[in-house]
């Protein structure tokens, strides 16, 4: 574990044990920004650049260990709100009573920059599979104490924070679902979240791996079949013009070519 402060410009240089066959994880942290990722491998130099979203909400509210309530924090730019359960704040594993910071940053997926903030769109699929995303929107949301900066986290017998977010990105050809970067593990992780759609809730996500495959079949198939419908067709109508001009009929099961070729085979 190793850390540095950047100059004015924004640049730095750390230096670590490269161990082979494992990379590394680096994180970006800068005050009224939210915290950005990076993974790299290797040994030797790299060159990393860090792209840092602004947070667009940053709020202290009372934790009341509990209570139901929930506290609506919203971004009038982009229009995305966020309900926090007050009750289900935990802090070292316990229920937090006190204060809470919360903060939230949105990612604009139609610019480019906001793709670059974010860390690379290859993720782990309820399969376990590796798969490319397609972004239709992100945000980033973290809770902290005040007091001391220290990590808080939401009690995992409950619900979680609820998002909204206006987006006019296209949709993936599959369906959407909701993943979560582990910063632990420097991966996208595909969740079984609710996720809704224009007002309507999709069903949990299935094994991407299986049903690509599944499509993938029956396209082949379908495929197959359309092509077999066309020689047998093709073969009909030779069949009709050999006949019409008085021309034997072509054997095409090839019984005649295994009569031909057994006594040599024999010998």
């Amino acid at each position: 574990l190793a850390s540095t402060k950047s100059d004015e410009s924004g640049a730095f240089t750390v230096s670590v044990k490269a161990t082979p066959g494992r990379g590394m994880s680096l994180t970006a942290k800068a005050s009224g920004f939210a915290d950005a990722f990076k993974r790299i491998g290797g040994d030797g130099e790299r060159h990393v650049r860090f792209e840092l979203l602004p947070l667009v909400v940053k709020e202290t509210f009372k934790a009341e260990p509990g209570k139901k309530d929930v506290k609506v924090f919203r971004d009038p730019k982009s229009g995305a709100s966020f309900e926090v359960p007050t009750g289900r704040i935990c802090k070292n594993g316990k229920p937090w009573a006190g204060d809470a910071e919360f903060t939230a940053a949105v990612v604009d997926v139609a610019d480019p920059s906001g793709l670059e903030a974010m860390p690379p769109l290859t993720g782990r699929a309820v399969s376990g599979s590796v798969v490319p995303m397609q972004s239709a929107g992100c945000v980033f949301v973290d809770l902290k104490d005040p007091s001391d900066q220290s990590s808080l986290t939401l009690s995992p017998d409950g619900r979680g924070i609820e998002a909204k977010l206006p987006s006019a990105a296209p949709l993936p050809p599959q369906q959407p679902s909701v993943w979560h970067y582990d910063d632990a593990k420097s991966v996208w992780e595909q969740t079984g979240q609710a996720l809704s759609v224009n007002g309507s809730e999709l069903p949990p996500p299935e094994d991407d791996v299986s049903t690509s495959k599944t499509a993938e079949d029956d396209t082949l198939a379908a495929q197959q079949a359309a092509d077999e419908d066309d020689l047998q067709s093709g073969r009909k109508k030779l069949d009709k013009q050999r006949e019409e001009e008085g021309e034997e009929k072509i054997c095409t099961c090839g019984f005649e070519c295994k009569q031909c070729l057994m006594p040599l085979l024999q010998k």
